[in-house]
């Protein structure tokens, strides 16, 4: 049997995009984008991305994307094996030939993105030495009528603006607190070198341009996280970092109540959806409760290796 890794020809890349769309399909930027979208999504791996295909007895058996300009990273943006070609080894295969190229590129991570519910891919990344940072994103929702006040809560925002000199320090105590402790040393070196950089850049540059606010958040005078806040068609989005301790049901329902004291931008808001790393849902209690909804659908986990 003859088998080999090759690059996608251009006049080759519809059957590229065919075999990812039809083996992505469980994958929320695939199956829930727009055609517009998807349309400028693929002329971007068109044009940015370096496109693979794993040929076996001359059969597209998979397809490998990867991207070089990451800094001192490649990254792997999308990997996929054909139904039939499945448990033969050629996703580790596909593994390996980027790790090479990350080699021959003189980067010094690896990483890639997977469904937080793939556990056969999980598992396989992990036999090949790749590690979780912060466990991934998750997405909880309330409607807004659903709140249950609290005389008791003490939680406070404060906003911050683009020229706050507390703002870098703020976000590096609780980002880099969060990844440090669910992903060790070696998750923070990876994102404080990589990710942290343009992760702090975009922060700055959302807010200047006011597509986001940022706020502090306090609880009796004490310093515990930070939120972004966009609104938009009645629903507010919000990605929070905080200390662990503070992940409890009564937290999220102050800091619900807290942010409904915020005028909104765009008309009446009725549902707030919240952006939160997966370790932390997974530590709040819920049990009593049904008043948050949990989105599984777009759970996310960024893995890297070190080279």
């Amino acid at each position: 049997m003859n088998s080999e890794i090759r690059k996608v020809k251009w006049y080759e890349f519809s059957k590229f995009k065919k075999s990812m769309i039809r083996n992505m399909s469980h994958d929320p930027q695939i199956s829930q984008t727009n055609f517009f979208i998807k349309f400028l999504m693929f002329i971007w791996f068109r044009i940015k991305a370096d496109n693979y295909f794993y040929i076996k007895d001359n059969e597209i058996a998979g397809i490998l994307s990867l991207s070089k300009n990451r800094g001192d990273q490649l990254f792997i943006y999308t990997i996929a094996v054909e139904s039939t070609f499945r448990k033969q080894g050629i996703g580790k295969a596909l593994m390996t030939f980027s790790e090479s190229r990350a080699l021959e590129l003189n980067k010094s991570f690896l990483a890639l993105v997977v469904m937080a519910n793939n556990s056969s891919a999980i598992s396989l990344y992990e036999k090949l030495g790749y590690r979780r940072v912060g466990e991934g994103i998750t997405y909880l929702s309330i409607m807004v009528d659903k709140i249950q006040s609290s005389k008791t809560n003490s939680l406070e925002l404060r906003k911050h603006n683009f020229n706050d000199s507390n703002l870098m320090v703020i976000l590096r105590q609780f980002v880099l607190g969060e990844i440090e402790a669910v992903s060790g040393k070696a998750g923070l070196e990876y994102f404080e070198r990589i990710s942290y950089p343009d992760y702090y850049a975009s922060i700055k540059e959302i807010i200047q341009k006011e597509k986001q606010m940022i706020y502090s958040i306090y609880n009796d005078e004490v310093l515990v996280g930070f939120l972004l806040l966009s609104d938009r068609k009645h629903q507010r989005t919000i990605a929070v970092s905080s200390h662990v301790d503070t992940w409890n049901f009564d937290f999220l329902n102050n800091l619900s109540s807290s942010l409904m004291r915020i005028p909104s931008s765009s008309g009446e808001i009725n549902t707030l959806r919240f952006k939160l790393s997966i370790n932390k849902v997974e530590k709040m209690n819920f049990s009593n409760q049904t008043v948050f909804e949990r989105d599984f659908s777009r759970n996310k986990m960024l893995m890297f290796k070190k080279l």
